[in-house]
């Protein structure tokens, strides 16, 4: 038999058949030619030098105005090294490429307080405001300069209410795997093959999908297509852009937190956010690459192929061949995104309740609900993620523990409401669009043996609650099932 190229197959003098039919049958010397112990480093250094002055500049009629001023120096310095085996690619993945990189930021900075009313005289309404405001200038070698800032307020209309709100405006220099790993071999799928007669009439502007992928029917000589690479990976290559600017962040916050003195301890709180990140971090992947190509509304139907910059990363079997228009290769890794668009809500609630004869009990709830969370990675096809699976709208988590003495007992329940697979999907692209809700329930019991010595049993989901179908997992919800845990903590 002859290989494509043309050269004969050569049998490994070393080679030992693994019998994989039955438990125990592959031989130890087959399983010694199957395996391979490896080894790889990484290493993260940081080298921070931060010397800093806090103090009081002048006193106020309403009370002392704090500052803290100061300056930073800081490397950042990372190197991986997969070993010579991964590095050649002779396991069960691609060959995996080595990575180093370092950068300085020299950083100046500075905080203040300012009092607006003193606390001890009788205002109404007006217990105590402060005023806050923080700078920050940041020289980082590789991005360059770039100025952070805060300002908010803190106002206590009474002892038992304080209300506080304020806007940052941050940055975040690349990391040093986004910005130097270097250009490897990637198995990626491309999903949801814009073009495919599944997907054709999905996306975040049918229309505008539509009349690009006739271009693209009309181009490779088909009246329908449908794609392997969405259900099969394809071999491309990804890596680092050593040319990535900072992300830039704006965020805003209210809220509030409440302590009754007339309910000696309860307190709750809840919070508003709003964050909008320009030039986001990401790295495309083979689907956003052929999905950004069809859903852009630039697209140059005279060179289909390159009918824009999406398009020509992404190689295509040519017109005529056994397979036209299927996809073959692509080109990705990091780039700088559009934006990451970010609103929520989050309370809190607790309450300690101490009894002479029954013990304490501690009530604790936290309620996280996503508005809104979407990522714009190319400015073709923004991407919502609220409402799909990990970002339910609803989230819920309540805790309830009880001590007495040498005793203890809590029981946690957490709550994710339903949630789509993908909230573009439709009935056309996707057999099921979404899953139920899940509810977990962990428990735990502790012994205090002596004030050296605490014993701990832990249940984790005691109801075995499994996954929604058809969902897996995907890191939202317990795939493990019920299990329970033993440990003891000890103080010398």
């Amino acid at each position: 038999m002859t290989v494509p190229g043309g050269s004969d197959p050569v049998a490994d003098s070393k080679c030992v058949p693994l019998d994989i039919f039955g438990e125990n049958r592959p031989s130890q010397a087959a399983r010694d030619y199957v395996t391979q112990r490896t080894k790889s480093n990484a290493t993260i250094e940081q080298q921070v030098f931060n010397i800093n002055v806090s103090s009081t500049l002048i006193d106020l009629w309403s009370g002392p105005l704090s500052y803290n001023v100061g300056y930073e120096r800081r490397k950042e310095k990372g190197s991986f090294a997969p070993g010579d085996f991964l590095e050649r690619g002779l396991g069960r993945s691609v060959p995996i490429t080595p990575l180093s990189g370092s950068y300085t930021t020299d950083e100046f900075f500075g905080e203040v307080i300012i009092p607006l009313i003193d606390p001890g005289r009788d205002v109404l309404l007006l217990k105590s405001v402060e005023l806050i405001g923080k700078y920050r200038s940041v020289d980082n070698e590789i991005n360059g300069r770039a100025n952070t800032y805060t300002y908010g307020m803190l106002w206590k209309p009474f002892d038992d209410l304080l209300l506080r709100g304020n806007f940052t405006e941050a940055i975040r220099a690349p990391a040093i795997t986004e910005l130097f790993l270097p250009q490897a071999t990637s198995f990626q799928f491309v999903t949801g093959d814009p073009c495919d007669s599944r997907f054709i009439n999905a996306g975040p502007n049918p229309t505008v999908r539509a009349q690009n992928c006739q271009a693209f029917l009309s181009h490779y000589g088909l009246t329908t297509f449908t794609s392997t690479a969405s259900l099969a990976s394809i071999q491309g290559v990804s890596g680092g852009n050593p040319n990535l600017d900072n992300e830039i962040a704006e965020s805003t916050t209210f809220g509030f937190t409440w302590s009754p003195s007339f309910l000696e301890g309860f307190s709750m709180a809840a919070d508003w956010y709003r964050i909008e990140i320009d030039s986001v971090i990401t790295s495309l992947t083979a689907g956003q690459l052929g999905q950004s190509c069809f859903d852009a509304t630039g697209f140059n139907t005279a060179d289909v192929p390159n009918a824009n910059s999406f398009c020509s990363a992404i190689g295509r079997n040519a017109p005529g061949s056994a397979s036209p228009g299927q996809a073959t290769t692509f080109t990705s890794g990091f780039v700088n995104g559009r934006y990451l668009d970010m609103e929520a809500y989050s309370a809190q609630a607790s309450y300690a309740l101490d009894t002479s004869g029954f013990g304490r009990f501690v009530f604790n709830y936290t309620g996280y609900f996503p508005k809104k969370l979407t990522l714009d990675a190319t400015g073709v096809n923004p991407n919502p993620d609220v409402g799909e699976i990990g970002y339910s709208e609803r989230q819920h988590q309540m805790n309830v523990a009880w001590d007495r003495d040498q005793f203890g007992l809590n029981v946690q329940v957490g709550y994710m409401s339903a949630a789509k697979i993908d909230v573009l999907a439709n009935a056309e692209s996707r057999d099921i669009l979404g899953v139920g809700s899940y509810t977990i329930v962990n428990a735990g019991a502790s012994y205090a043996v002596n004030d050296s010595l605490r014993l701990r049993l832990v249940g984790i989901n005691l109801f075995d609650e499994e996954p929604p179908f058809p969902s897996t997992g995907g890191g939202a919800y317990d795939t493990l099932g019920r299990r329970y845990s033993v440990s003891f903590d000890w103080k010398l």
